[in-house]
């Protein structure tokens, strides 16, 4: 392959992926998209509770321009587990706002109602349980809503200007480097 070539392919490659990426986040940031990720179970004992363990999920409207009604969180205890009341919390991380309703307890299930999940908004919720499954997760909508677990399609969502900021760096370094050799390594005419 001729030298000459060689920025060429170097800009073709990354405008390739900087056009993947795009197309990936444009996908699903205007499709209603909410990821959420389940933390493994841990010991969270308490003084009435010793043997109790929590998980937490992390809750992120990932959409740019699609604001989710009355998003019910829903846990269901599983065989012999028992959700405790007292454990169980709803942060929503600032400027989120969860609403003042309380949690609902019904037999197995601790459910929870957000009146409203603007985009970008985040919420991590503490459930405490005692047993030896942890709780189902379940959501329920007014709205269509794509749920997704954390992937590489939604880490470019959450990583999308350092991505084009590593892209651009990584240009300016081939470039450079490239012309850096070309002054040194200076080819007869």
């Amino acid at each position: 392959m001729d030298s000459d070539k060689v920025p060429f392919f170097v800009t073709l490659a990354l405008a390739i992926a900087g056009w993947s990426a795009t197309y990936i986040v444009g996908r699903i940031t205007t499709s209603p998209t909410l990821e959420y990720k389940i933390s493994q179970a841990v010991a969270n004992p308490s003084e009435k509770q010793p043997n109790a363990k929590s998980i937490t999920v992390q809750l992120t409207n990932l959409t740019r321009t699609t604001t989710f009604k009355n998003l019910t969180v829903v846990f269901m205890a599983q065989g012999n587990t028992q959700i405790l009341g007292n454990i169980t919390e709803m942060q929503p991380i600032p400027p989120a706002f969860e609403g003042n309703d309380p949690w609902k307890y019904r037999g197995g299930l601790a459910q929870y109602t957000i009146p409203k999940v603007h985009p970008g908004w985040r919420f991590s919720i503490l459930v405490g349980f005692i047993g030896d499954k942890p709780p189902t997760l379940r959501f329920e909508s007014e709205d269509p809503i794509y749920m997704t677990e954390p992937s590489w399609e939604t880490w470019f969502v959450r990583h999308e200007v350092w991505f084009f900021v590593g892209i651009a760096g990584i240009w300016l370094l081939a470039t450079f480097l490239f012309y850096w050799q070309r002054l040194i390594i200076r080819k007869p005419a």
